[in-house]
């Protein structure tokens, strides 16, 4: 359960207003319920003042006038609402007396079972309590009793207010309640705000904490900005966070004191659990946590966008202007990852102001001293995304830029061995790319132009790819490279391309690469690429026929979506043969959805059969994708699990197939899976 803090100064009533006095009103009939809402605020620690309007009513003679002095000297008029308070004598008079005397009015909701509307409709009094606060009690009594605590004694009602909206927002199973629980936090910020900065370093635990926290902090919108600002550049630490904390480490042996018990079972999980969400720094999880909540922020309205935008490019150019200040000395840790993750974050919500002085200061060599010029390694990669995720025409021309820096050169291309972010920096810009990256080739190192031709095999353009095939005759390129080049031509699905790669096979160029262990399956999945675009339908027809006998999963799945883009009747017995008996989850799933699509298999009940005992996370959601184009109402649990799955592995693709089968099968139940699902968790 998420710890707490209290409610800030600003949100909690003063010593005096500790003791605010209730006047209640309720009908006779609702004596018990009254007495067993009494109780349970009593427990809960409320002992304060309550002015009975029942016992007024009973046993004063002036009842008009004892009402208004009852009512006036309250600070809340709590009216339990019922049919049967509905018709006493004295309710259109308290409502008026606490309208009069501006009295903080709470509508406690009871046995109502056509609603609040229907006693406004009949009632103009009641009517005119409609802007009034309403807890309805009959459908969770508990979370009732917080809400009137909030009203009456906030100082009591606001830690258990926020701690039950806070367990809602992150452990409900309901995306409904936990957009609920976001939209109550958005109401009362102030109450909220310190505790969901606790909860940030566990957004790195999954996409559904991330997206909740995320929307929690849309509702709260822009006053949430400069809290998160600050957590992010590193200014501010975030609270005390609920990551938990490593396992106690247990002596096994008192004679030798090095030894300790081996971790198993809940204390791997737990050390483990903790090493990744925190990484051992609580204060960067935090930071990585913040970066995230901007990001969701900014895509929640464009306003918030524009903000963050400015905000973050200000600071930049501020830590730039200290590092200038400062050159030669090296800056500390903390300072490193506040630069790179609002580099990072500026490139992620896109489009962002920062000038080009500060992306190449930023990255190149110009900026450090050469005692610090390691920081080409620590922000030199977040500079690369940033400015491959910006994707515009200033963007691409930084880039080749920064390809030409000496240092740039020796640390990504020379000697780097790790993840490296040119592989795919160019991809994302298009067909604008391609001519200056054709151009540069002339001019580029040797080692920068394996990344060049990389990048320009995977974009969907028959003149890059007409370069990338001349590279392949002439480059010393490694077998596993040309391998690798080979299918991300045919990935790019331009037929042009496809058609020019199965003239190779077919004239025996491609022989050694698919007889290379090393290189075999790849060298078939791209055959299978080509045999779907290529224009010849008997030679694609040919390369299905010698891909039949093939084992590896990745290569049976593009031959089935082969037979079914191009109807190669003569094939559907072999997607059969691999719906029944592939080893690959995915394979058989891939099978299923396309006999399915194709009417090859006629009876729905041999999918439905499929789904109980098969992989619950990929096979059985392809099962309801192939029942779905039945419209058969039985695939809607399978899809509903997929959607969840697929959305907290970000595994978009199988996301987008599994919410186009509930519009397929087309029912309301499917309608409101697909709301309640679709890019939700």
């Amino acid at each position: 359960m998420a710890e707490v803090d209290q409610p800030p100064p600003s949100k909690v009533e003063t010593a005096e207003s500790r003791h605010k006095k209730v006047f209640i009103s309720y009908a006779t009939g609702d004596a018990i319920f009254v007495r067993r809402l009494l109780s349970a605020l009593r427990q809960a620690g409320f002992q304060e003042a309550w002015y009975d309007g029942l016992e007024i009513a009973d046993t004063t003679p002036n009842i008009q006038q004892a009402l208004r002095d009852g009512i006036a000297a309250c600070d809340v008029f709590a009216l339990v609402l019922t049919p049967r308070a509905a018709e006493r004598p004295w309710l259109s008079y308290e409502i008026q007396a606490a309208e009069e005397f501006v009295v903080e009015m709470v509508v406690i909701l009871h046995d109502l079972p056509n609603g609040f509307g229907t006693l406004a409709e009949r009632n103009p009094f009641i009517a005119r309590l409609l802007p009034r606060r309403r807890i309805d009690l009959d459908t969770d009594f508990e979370s009732g009793i917080t809400r009137v605590l909030l009203a009456v004694a906030p100082e009591l009602g606001g830690p258990r207010f926020v701690e039950r909206t806070l367990v809602q927002l992150i452990n409900s199973e309901d995306p409904d309640d936990a957009e609920s629980a976001a939209s109550e936090i958005g109401l009362q910020p102030d109450l909220f705000l310190s505790n969901l900065r606790r909860q940030l370093p566990k957004s790195r635990e999954g996409r559904r904490l991330r997206y909740r926290l995320g929307r929690a902090f849309a509702y709260i919108g822009t006053d949430s900005i400069d809290p998160l600002i600050d957590i992010l550049v590193g200014q501010v630490d975030a609270a005390e966070s609920d990551v938990p904390p490593p396992p106690e480490l247990l002596r096994s042996s008192e004679d030798d004191p090095r030894a300790l018990k081996t971790f198993t079972g809940n204390a791997t999980r737990d050390y483990i659990q903790w090493l990744i969400l925190s990484g051992g720094n609580l204060r960067f999880a935090s930071q990585v946590g913040a970066e995230n909540a901007l990001i969701d922020l900014a895509a929640s309205a464009t306003g918030a966008r524009n903000l963050i935008k400015s905000s973050l490019d200000n600071w930049l150019r501020l830590a730039a202007a200290r590092l200038v200040a400062n050159r030669g000395a090296e800056p500390t840790d903390n300072a490193i990852d506040a630069l790179r993750l609002t580099i990072e974050t500026l490139g992620i919500i896109g489009g962002s102001a920062v000038d080009s002085f500060l992306i190449r200061e930023f990255a190149t060599s110009a900026f450090w001293s050469p005692e610090t010029v390691f920081m080409i390694d620590k922000l030199g990669k977040y500079v690369v995304e940033c400015l491959g995720r910006i994707g515009d025409g200033r963007a691409l021309e930084e880039l080749l830029f920064l390809s030409r820096d000496a240092s740039m050169v020796e640390h990504f291309f020379e000697t780097n061995r790790g993840l490296n972010p040119w592989n795919d920096v160019f991809v994302s810009f298009g067909n604008q790319a391609v001519d200056p990256l054709i151009s540069a080739l002339s001019s580029c190192s040797s080692s920068f132009r394996p990344f060049l031709i990389d990048n320009l095999s995977k974009m969907p353009n028959a003149r890059a790819h007409a370069v990338v095939f001349q590279e392949l005759d002439s480059a010393d390129l490694s077998d596993v490279k040309r391998s690798q080049i080979y299918w991300a031509l045919a990935a790019s699905h331009v037929r042009s391309t496809a058609d020019h790669i199965a003239e190779r096979y077919l004239s025996g160029r491609l022989d050694a690469l698919a007889a290379d262990g090393r290189t075999e399956e790849q060298v078939a999945t791209t055959l299978a690429l080509v045999a779907k675009d290529m224009a010849d339908e008997t030679g694609a027809a040919e390369i299905v026929k010698e891909l039949a006998d093939t084992s590896y999963a990745s290569t049976q799945r593009e031959v089935i979506r082969t037979v079914e883009a191009r109807r190669l009747h003569r094939h559907y017995d072999l997607v059969k043969t691999w719906f029944d008996s592939a080893a690959s989850p995915q394979v058989r799933g891939t099978a299923a959805i396309s006999l399915a699509s194709l009417g090859v298999i006629v009876d729905r009940n041999v999918f439905y059969e499929k789904i109980t005992d098969a992989n619950p996370d990929v096979e059985a959601p392809h099962y309801g994708v192939a029942l779905s184009h039945y419209q058969d109402v039985r695939a809607i649990p399978a899809l509903i699990h997929g959607l969840r799955h697929s959305f907290e592995h970000s595994r978009e693709m199988e996301h987008d197939l599994y919410a186009e089968a509930l519009v397929r099968v087309g029912t309301d139940d499917a309608a409101d899976a697909r709301r309640k699902w679709y890019r939700r968790a």
